[in-house]
């Protein structure tokens, strides 16, 4: 198992690999420099490596936390919209 850690100024972002490949991240951090320049060239790698984004896990809304996974939006097709994200989402 790997666990990669990005520094992404206020927020949170977490790569998890299993030992089976699969690919869990949780949250994004904000949309910024940091962001832009660790994150995204690091999920690059992994599409390029025929791997994908398994699982995306959003611990809470608040922007220092989602707003990077709003960005990879824009930047990747989704293949499968989460569910249970509860009823407290505008």
């Amino acid at each position: 198992m790997r666990l990669r850690t990005f520094f992404v100024g206020a927020g949170d972002c977490l790569l998890l690999t299993t030992r089976e490949g699969n690919n869990v991240l949780v949250d994004g951090g904000p949309t910024n420099n940091y962001f832009l320049d660790n994150v995204v060239p690091t999920l690059e790698s992994i599409q390029t490596m025929n791997q994908q984004l398994d699982i995306v896990v959003i611990t809470h809304i608040d922007d220092d936390h989602i707003d990077g996974i709003l960005t990879l939006l824009t930047l990747y097709q989704l293949q499968q919209a989460p569910s249970g994200l509860g009823s407290s989402i505008p």
